[in-house]
């Protein structure tokens, strides 16, 4: 390194540099950022894992038979998350869903705000599991049009 040159280590990107150059010259306050590509996580059907025998097999169950820890995607990080929300069966899980089934929502809408809270209970939650189980469960039950 040439005299009063920063010496950074490997693998530091170059914000990080441009960062640390902003700061020994005053010219820069730290503020939290968010990168350009971490837009919010958009509801996508095709990111879900789950197997079609598993959804087929849920959908086949009364959701009063269904523990919550039941419904595809639902791990114990999330099972807890919705025991704060108050949530302990599948009926319940399925109603919260349908309080997002307003009048001038279309299945877009509903997926997408029911992703949303269930991101807001646990924000590393596989939500997309979740949601296709829900949507599909509430589409073969007849309570909701789920066109994916």
């Amino acid at each position: 390194a040439l005299s009063g040159e920063k010496v950074y280590p490997q693998g530091t990107t170059i914000i990080h540099k441009i960062r640390v150059c902003l700061l020994l010259t005053n010219c820069f306050t730290p503020v939290t950022t968010t990168p350009f590509n971490n837009m919010p996580p958009k509801f996508n059907a095709a990111s879900s894992s789950v197997s079609a025998e598993t959804i087929q097999d849920f959908l086949e169950k009364q959701a009063c038979d269904i523990s919550i820890n039941d419904v595809p995607g639902v791990g114990p990080a999330l099972c807890s998350g919705f025991r704060e929300e108050n949530i302990t069966t599948c009926a319940q899980l399925l109603a919260k869903f349908l309080v997002f089934c307003e009048e001038d929502a279309d299945a877009e809408d509903v997926c997408q705000n029911f992703f949303d809270w269930v991101k807001s209970v646990n924000s590393h939650a596989n939500a997309h599991n979740v949601t296709f189980a829900i949507a599909n469960y509430a589409d073969k039950k007849g309570l909701f049009k789920y066109e994916n």
